[in-house]
């Protein structure tokens, strides 16, 4: 049975280093309140149905939440897992809804092991920053959080937070084994020994091994690896493009990037097109995935990337073909990007336009 997993950002609740980093107060909605429109019928700010700005270290939350997955054929949450050799950040969602078991909700982890920077930025020299941060070192590299792996030690402090996790009944498995998605796998040198020492460890606590699935790398060769999934949008420049199409977007994204006039601007169905019918090369199970929508504006201003003509009717076109596709290769996942990603413009949440039906159109995709 294919079950559809959505990835789930967890930044929506105040923390001690966003205070530091962004301002007093900072969570994902401050960017998404203040985002402007850029163009005539350009929908920003975003708004969530009903005005529900909610905190996620409110119970409340998570239990509307769940039960809207539920609701509308969503499996689980894939939870975005921030972990800096010790440092965490964003994990008090994550483990409230560990101490809640009566929150009816599938989820996994995806390890987002890539450092912090001061990348966010209006394009017009706004990052929401106070003067004393990290950003302002004296290299003016923007670092925030720096990723980095350790040792043998390091690795089993990790899989030991982990643990408690891998042990819920909710918590996704494959063949008894927790599923842990990590983003780029190939940053992480100790990739080989540190998945040869979580495997053990998972063996020695009642598991089969741990099912690591690769982000967007099908070709990493590592037979700790088991499958593959699909984080969209993919590189738009990569693939899908004749050279001449490829070369023409290319000179617009330059042009109007250094002009900082319009963000750049793509289509939809083309980003839909790369989705369905782009070709792979990988020895592994590869889970496809897919994009509700995608709008950066409330992160990057006039510096974003926007797919025009993402809507409802089209994302449900779109998605009953790549169901259809999925169930025909027997592939057991299919990730969306995202329920809740409201800073990227890509969210599965209801909201003030499109009321539930982003939702509704993946219930009756699956239905379908």
């Amino acid at each position: 049975m294919l079950k559809i997993l959505a990835y789930y950002l967890p930044q929506y609740h105040e923390t001690k280093e966003n205070n530091k980093w962004w301002g007093k107060g900072f969570t994902e909605w401050t960017s998404v309140k203040e985002s402007k429109p850029l163009y005539p019928g350009h929908y920003q700010p975003a708004v969530p149905l009903n005005q529900y700005y909610y905190d996620l270290t409110d119970i409340n939350a998570w239990k509307w939440q769940a039960e809207l997955a539920r609701k509308y054929s969503i499996y689980g949450f894939c939870i975005h897992h921030y972990w800096f050799k010790g440092k965490q950040l964003l994990q008090k969602p994550a483990e409230l809804l560990l101490n809640h078991k009566e929150i009816n909700i599938n989820y996994c982890f995806s390890w987002a092991n890539e450092s912090w920077t001061r990348t966010w930025n209006r394009g017009d020299g706004n990052t929401w920053s106070p003067k004393n941060d990290l950003a302002n070192n004296k290299s003016g590299n923007g670092m925030l959080m720096l990723q980095e792996y350790g040792t043998e030690q390091d690795w089993k402090i990790h899989f030991n937070y982990l643990l408690p996790f891998f042990k819920d009944d909710r918590y996704i498995k494959e063949a008894n084994q927790p599923m842990l998605l990590i983003y780029h796998p190939e940053k992480i040198q100790c990739l080989h020994s540190m998945l040869k020492i979580w495997n053990a460890l998972a063996i020695e606590n009642g598991f089969d091994g741990i099912y690591i699935v690769s982000t967007n790398n099908l070709t990493l060769q590592d037979n700790n690896i088991a499958a593959n999934a699909l984080f969209e949008p993919l590189n738009y420049f990569n693939t899908g493009m004749d050279f001449w199409e490829k070369t023409k977007v290319e000179l617009i994204y330059t042009y109007f990037r250094k002009k900082r006039e319009l963000p750049l601007l793509l289509k939809y169905s083309k980003c839909w097109k790369d989705i369905l019918y782009r070709k792979y090369n990988s020895t592994r199970p590869t889970y496809y995935g897919c994009v509700v929508s995608f709008d950066k504006t409330p992160r990057e201003g006039k510096n974003s990337t926007i797919y025009l003509g993402a809507n409802p009717k089209s994302f449900y076109k779109h998605i009953c073909k790549l169901i259809n596709k999925s169930i025909q290769e027997n592939k057991d996942y299919l990730f969306i990007n995202a329920w809740n990603e409201w800073g990227e413009g890509c969210a599965l949440e209801p909201n003030s336009k499109y009321k539930y039906k982003y939702l509704e159109a993946i219930s009756k995709a699956v239905n379908k």
